[in-house]
């Protein structure tokens, strides 16, 4: 009979941890924490007990590697072009047809200044 009201005791501390506690922790945990156990499970598997900091640093810096890289590809805008730096009209491809940044590629054919092409580029520096 004792067995039985100490494992409802355990059973009813753990709900109560399970309901309380683990929300509280996954909080403080960036991005999915399915990511960062694996990292963790991985990162130990690899490098040791250093595993359990690296890991996580690197899967971080790898995931915001990525973040720039995506943004960055939005920023960045292929139009096709009539002739070198954008034809006419502008455009943002420069001689060989490759992309050109929007802030670091003057117009070949208006010698004019790198004008800001995006409403994001736009909205960020009057934002300023």
């Amino acid at each position: 009979m004792g067995q039985t009201i100490n494992a409802a005791g355990v059973a009813a501390v753990q709900l109560l941890l399970l309901m309380y506690v683990d929300p509280l922790i996954y909080s403080f945990i960036p991005g999915s924490s399915y990511v960062v156990g694996l990292s963790l499970i991985m990162g130990f598997y690899v490098f040791g007990p250093v595993g359990i900091l690296v890991g996580p640093l690197l899967t971080g810096i790898t995931v915001t590697v990525i973040d720039i890289y995506s943004e960055y590809k939005e920023i960045v805008i292929t139009h096709p072009s009539s002739g070198p730096g954008g034809g006419g009209g502008g455009g943002n491809t420069g001689v060989s047809g490759t992309p050109v940044h929007p802030l670091t590629s003057p117009r070949a054919s208006t010698g004019s200044l790198p004008t800001l092409q995006t409403p994001e580029l736009q909205r960020t520096v009057s934002a300023r």
